[in-house]
């Protein structure tokens, strides 16, 4: 009865900061977001000569309010050609890579951030990883039916994670399509029972010093996780695609002699100082950010509003 008292007080914390900073953010106009839809039809979207199929995105990401009628956000510094071929939601990860890395794609399911890489000549190799054949197999048959030369240097592993690496082979490390928890448990170990974290190497002790994350849920726990393990986030970028937002963030390790100024409030740290800055200077973004906000404002009272309903049965 106590805990289930001090997490709903924590809920109610949570939700009297979003207010807050959505207040900041420009008000409440605008309908609330609607539940997450299930089952869309994949969309066709060409990249490189090749038709592709889009995997059926399920409770991925944020749902805009189904009134929304503008147009798909960019976001960010996103590179007009990656957008093309990939799209908002891969191509502002793609934009974030660095030119000349050496780039590891973890749960790369068709391959097409990787293709879009090597063939832009952004990346100097690629390792596509993915702990489930089947999504292998298809990066397998995207690379045949390209026959680049320009993709000589992607490689293709079978894997969980960083599993699939060997020390120093990578400088850089792309997540997405899963939620905040799971990315952190790649990067850092997952955590047992007993709240210790695996033995496992984290993701700095294979010499990655960059990372481009997008998170489908739980955002802020791979905030605090990122700066607890010594990384410091550089960049969150907010963008949308057919109706979904998505956010972006982008880390760099820090050694114990180059640590930023890694304090962050509370209740920025439930959404983010960069997107706050971005969403001060891009009314597009700002509209993003509110939509999102309404989002979680739902979604912890329903958390909450459950926590009291079943106290009230005990």
């Amino acid at each position: 009865m106590e805990l289930r008292s001090d997490t709903s007080a924590r809920l109610s914390f949570f939700m009297l900061t979003l207010s807050t900073v959505i207040l900041e953010c420009g008000g409440f106009s605008g309908p609330i977001v609607n539940s997450f839809p299930y089952g869309r039809k994949p969309a066709q979207v060409p990249l490189g000569g090749v038709r592709r199929q889009a995997a059926v995105r399920v409770q991925m990401s944020w749902r805009l309010p189904k009134g929304y009628r503008r147009e798909d956000v960019a976001g960010g510094d996103m590179d007009p050609s990656f957008a093309s071929i990939l799209g908002n939601r891969l191509g502002i990860i793609a934009s974030l890579v660095n030119n000349g890395s050496c780039v590891l794609d973890v749960g790369t399911d068709h391959g097409y951030l990787p293709i879009a890489l090597m063939k832009s000549g952004k990346a100097l190799k690629v390792i596509a990883s993915d702990k489930n054949i089947l999504p292998l197999d298809n990066a397998r048959q995207s690379l045949e039916r390209i026959n680049d030369e320009a993709l000589e240097q992607l490689e293709l592993r079978l894997g969980d994670g960083l599993a699939v690496l060997s020390c120093g082979e990578v400088d850089t490390v792309t997540v997405s399509g899963v939620g905040g928890k799971v990315i952190s448990e790649i990067l850092f170990g997952a955590e047992g029972d007993a709240g210790e974290v695996s033995e496992r190497r984290r993701v700095q002790d294979y010499g990655v010093r960059r990372v481009v994350l997008q998170p489908t849920g739980s955002i802020s726990t791979l905030r605090k996780d990122l700066l607890m393990n010594g990384w410091e986030i550089v960049d969150e970028i907010i963008n949308s695609e057919a109706g979904w937002i998505y956010i972006t963030m982008v880390a760099e390790w820090r050694t114990n002699e180059n640590q930023g100024e890694n304090n962050i409030s509370a209740e920025r740290m439930l959404v983010g100082p960069h997107l706050l800055r971005r969403a001060s200077n891009s009314a597009a973004e700002k509209i993003l950010l509110r939509e999102w906000i309404k989002h979680q404002l739902r979604h912890f009272k329903s958390r909450r509003d459950g926590m009291r309903m079943s106290s009230e049965d005990v």
